[in-house]
C-alpha cells in the first residue's frame, strides 16, 4: 500500500478546492478561560454531510480512473465516512455500497439511504463491518475504500490542516479525536516537522491507537466499549499507525462521561451541535488530559450528526452540574 506524503495532502487541497466547505474557526472564550490557553474550534461539524469525512471520501473517489468509477465502490462505516462517500458518489456518478455495524445510529443510516447509497448491515463494530465489506468487494470485483487506512483518505483528511496553517498561524497544538487514525495522521502530514504538535484523543473503552503507540506495534482491542460510534475502532490502520509512530505522536484518553459533558458545554456555550466523537478534543482539555495553559491551540470538532437522544443527554449532563445554566437562562 502506498504511503501518503505531505505533497499528497497539498494535491488533495487543490483537488478539493471549491468542493468542500472551508469550515469556520471560532475562538472559544469559554474554553480559553477554563484552560488558561487561547483555544480555537475548527468546526468540521459544518462540513458537507456534517463531518470532516467528506474530505477524504471525495478525494479518494476523485482519484479513481473512469473504469473504476463505473464499477462502483464498497466501504464500511459507522456513519460519517459512509455519508461522505455517498455524497461524493452522487456528485461523481459512482455507485456506493456501505456496510454499517448494527450499532450504527439510525439517523446516519437514514441519511445514507437518502443520499442514494446501498446500505447493508453486518457485525457489531466497525472492524467486523469492514472485513465483510472487503470480502464483498473482492467477490464482486469492485473497489474498496476503507474509512481511514487508505492514502487518498489520509491525504483528504489532512486538508483540515492545510486550512489551519493559514487560518490559525502560530498555533502550538492541534487536537483531534482518533478512531482508526485517518485525521490524526493526515494532520501530522500537514503540520510537518516544524508545525504544530498534533495530539489525538480516544475513549478509554476504545483506545487501540494509544495502546499501539505505547507497544510500538498495532494492537487490537479485544472489546470496544464506547457510546462514541465515530471512534469505536478495535485496531488502527496500517498506514495511519505507521505515520503516527514515525512522528512519535501522543494520544490521550477520556471517559464516555467526559464526551457527554463536553458536548453539552459546546451546545450551551458555543451553540454547536456535536456528536460524541466530535467532542473528544474538548473533553480532553476539560478533563486536564492535555495541558493548554499559555498555549494557542485548535480543537477539531469532527462531526455534528448527533441523535436527538444524545443531544438531550448531553444538555442534561451539562445543566445538571452546579452553576451551569440552560440556553434559555443565558
Amino acid at each position: 500500500m502506498r504511503m501518503p506524503r505531505p505533497e499528497d495532502v497539498r494535491r488533495a487541497a487543490e483537488r478539493l478546492r471549491g468542493q468542500v466547505v472551508r469550515t469556520p474557526v471560532l475562538e472559544s472564550p469559554w474554553l480559553s478561560a477554563e484552560t488558561g490557553g487561547r483555544i480555537y474550534l475548527k468546526v468540521e461539524s459544518l462540513q458537507r454531510t456534517g463531518a470532516f469525512k467528506f474530505r477524504g471520501a471525495l478525494n479518494a473517489l476523485g482519484a479513481l480512473d473512469a473504469a473504476d468509477r463505473r464499477q462502483g465502490v464498497l466501504t464500511a462505516s459507522s456513519g460519517n465516512h459512509g455519508l461522505g462517500l455517498a455524497l461524493a458518489g452522487r456528485l461523481l456518478g459512482v455507485k456506493v455500497t456501505v456496510v454499517v455495524p448494527h450499532r450504527a445510529p439510525e439517523i446516519k443510516v437514514e441519511r445514507l439511504e437518502r443520499l442514494g447509497a446501498e446500505v447493508r448491515r453486518h457485525g457489531e463494530v466497525y472492524d467486523e463491518a469492514c472485513a465483510f465489506a472487503a470480502e464483498l468487494a473482492q467477490r464482486d470485483g469492485r473497489g474498496f475504500i476503507p474509512s481511514f487506512d487508505h492514502p487518498d483518505i489520509v491525504a483528504g483528511q489532512g486538508t483540515v490542516g492545510t486550512e489551519l496553517l493559514e487560518d490559525v498561524p502560530g498555533a502550538e497544538l492541534w487536537i483531534c479525536p482518533v478512531g482508526g487514525g485517518g485525521l490524526l495522521s493526515g494532520l501530522a502530514l500537514a503540520a510537518g516537522s516544524e508545525g504544530p504538535r498534533v495530539v489525538g484523543v480516544q475513549v478509554r473503552g476504545a483506545d487501540a491507537m494509544r495502546a499501539s503507540l505505547a507497544a510500538g506495534r498495532r494492537v487490537r482491542n479485544a472489546r470496544v466499549d464506547t457510546l462514541a460510534d465515530g471512534i469505536a475502532v478495535a485496531m488502527p490502520g496500517e498506514l495511519t499507525f505507521a505515520i503516527c509512530a514515525d512522528r512519535s505522536l501522543s494520544v490521550v484518553t477520556v471517559e464516555d462521561s467526559d464526551l457527554v459533558y463536553a458536548a453539552g458545554g459546546l451546545l450551551v456555550e458555543e451553540r454547536l451541535v456535536v456528536e460524541a466523537a466530535g467532542a473528544a478534543g474538548v473533553a480532553a482539555l476539560r478533563a486536564g488530559a492535555i495541558a493548554a495553559s499559555g498555549r494557542k491551540a485548535v480543537v477539531v470538532i469532527t462531526g455534528g450528526n448527533a441523535p436527538p437522544a444524545f443531544i438531550a443527554r448531553a444538555l442534561e449532563a451539562w445543566c445538571g452540574r452546579a452553576g451551569n445554566t440552560s440556553p434559555a437562562e443565558k
